[in-house]
């Protein structure tokens, strides 16, 4: 956006009018603690845009600024800017942020927010230590807990060289190369064959520390020696269950970005979509689901004996 808008001032404007109607010093006022007569020169600037694709959508009507007719919304105006806006503005402090960025107050659009993923690891730090290790390209030494039948700390102790995050969802993981993995049995450290790519949620972490060398200085891979840091996406056709109408399928189509049938996403998380929405069987190892219904006499979940 850089050399077509001074700065979010001027799409506040845009998106006030397209998405309210109407834009006045007030709402400038309110949205970025300016003054009357600085809101005054920004409502009379929003008139005239630098942008040529911008002239002529917004006209003055008193001392309001409101749509000129048949005025059509640039991108960053439009339903999928708000969209993503909405998935993006989560957290208590980026709540004085909502409209600045959309446009529109919180009482002019209620909005209730259901979340029920973690997705900071349970100790403090581990977070801001694996990103800075991503940055730097410093190999970590973790301890993580997957899903797989009998996973502990222990046992998902590794060293990896972050590569990326991913955010999938409401869930955020990280795509790592794995270098080594810790044998509890005979307490050694055994290197991976080749390229070992995984992806780890970011919750499950229980520990981490940087990898040194003798000297302590902190381990760091050549960004040469890395791989891609993105993970590949693969492509897989699904078919509908019979018993949907046209219009269920037509709706879940576009619900999960079908095209010409197939659907894409990273490997990783190719697995999770079809245990969610296909016919995915379980992973031979893996322990799900992990939880079941409950009541306050529930009686313990039997030990699997497998």
């Amino acid at each position: 956006m850089k050399g077509i808008f001074s700065g979010i001032e001027d799409m506040f404007a845009f998106r006030r009018v397209f998405r309210f109607g109407r834009l006045s010093t007030k709402d400038l006022q309110e949205a970025f603690s300016i003054s009357p007569k600085t809101a005054e020169r920004r409502l009379d600037q929003s008139l005239n845009p630098t942008d040529p694709m911008l002239k002529g959508l917004l006209r003055k009507e008193g001392r309001m600024v409101v749509l000129a007719p048949n005025a059509m919304p640039p991108s960053f105006a439009g339903e999928k800017d708000l969209s993503e806006a909405l998935m993006g503005l989560r957290g208590s402090g980026l709540r004085p942020l909502f409209f600045a960025t959309t446009g529109l107050r919180e009482a002019e659009l209620k909005i209730s927010r259901s979340e029920w993923l973690n997705n900071l690891p349970k100790a403090d730090g581990i977070f801001s230590l694996i990103l800075s290790a991503l940055r730097n390209r410093n190999a970590l030494e973790v301890s993580y807990v997957g899903l797989n039948r009998g996973e502990s700390g222990e046992t998902g102790t590794q060293r990896i060289v972050p590569l990326s995050v991913q955010v999938i969802g409401d869930q955020m993981s990280l795509y790592a190369l794995r270098q080594e993995k810790y044998d509890p049995r005979s307490k050694k450290w055994i290197k991976e064959n080749g390229e070992c790519l995984r992806t780890f949620v970011f919750s499950r972490f229980l520990s981490a520390q940087l990898v040194r060398d003798k000297t302590g200085k902190p381990l760091a891979a050549h960004k040469n020696q890395l791989p891609f840091p993105e993970e590949l996406v693969m492509r897989q056709p699904l078919l509908f269950n019979n018993s949907l109408t046209e219009d269920q399928k037509t709706v879940l189509a576009h619900e999960l970005r079908f095209e010409n049938g197939d659907v894409s996403l990273p490997e990783s998380r190719m697995f999770q979509f079809l245990r969610l929405y296909a016919d995915q069987p379980l992973a031979e190892n893996g322990v799900w689901p992990p939880l079941r219904k409950g009541s306050s006499t529930s009686s313990p979940w039997p030990v699997d004996k497998k």
